[in-house]
């Protein structure tokens, strides 16, 4: 079990007769430190972005076309 699974499932353990709201925040940051920030791509321009997305299949060249880069940027 990863660290965000074990703060989540620690949010609903009482203590002092209180839920631990903050094992919440801190799941989510320890998700996000695991998970996004490993797998997140970092580009040098939004050139290369769009680069990327076109050559990947996630935005159509020709919807593309339709604007200037000038305008989307």
């Amino acid at each position: 079990m990863n660290l965000a699974d074990e703060l989540n499932n620690e949010l609903n353990i009482p203590k002092d007769n209180s839920i631990q709201l903050g094992k919440d925040k801190e799941a989510l940051e320890a998700f996000l430190a695991e998970n996004v920030r490993p797998n997140t791509l970092q580009f040098d321009s939004l050139r290369d972005r769009f680069d990327y997305l076109i050559e990947h299949d996630f935005v159509d060249q020709k919807m593309l076309d339709s604007y200037s880069f000038a305008f989307i940027s």
